[in-house]
């Protein structure tokens, strides 16, 4: 016997006499991925942290590098896109990973 579904605003809306829907809970009830929460703060990059960039290529920054591995692309297609070879790309990624790794954690834990 199937059940028929309902929207999650007409299930609760009687509990208090007002209509509970995803928009009305606050987002800090919602759930975020830690990832999600790691690549915004990249992203944002509020205390401009993220702009060192590889020696003689201002445009490949620890910004541009990570977001694009954190967006899935492989080192081999981060390379091609700035014309620098993987070691080097992944080198300096790691490098400074370790260096802001720490602030990063303390800010998305606040």
């Amino acid at each position: 016997m199937a059940q028929a579904s309902l929207p999650l605003s007409s299930t609760l809306s009687g509990l208090n006499k007002k209509s509970i829907t995803i928009e009305n809970i606050p987002q800090s009830e919602i759930d975020i991925p830690l990832s999600e929460k790691v690549r915004q703060y990249i992203y944002e990059d509020p205390d401009r942290l993220f702009q060192k960039h590889i020696r003689n290529h201002p445009e490949a920054t620890f910004q541009t590098i990570a977001l694009a591995y954190l967006d899935g692309k492989k080192w081999k297609e981060i390379s091609k896109l700035f014309g620098i070879s993987v070691p080097t790309l992944s080198h300096f990624y790691q490098r400074y990973l370790k260096e802001v790794a720490p602030k990063i954690k303390k800010s998305i834990q606040e």
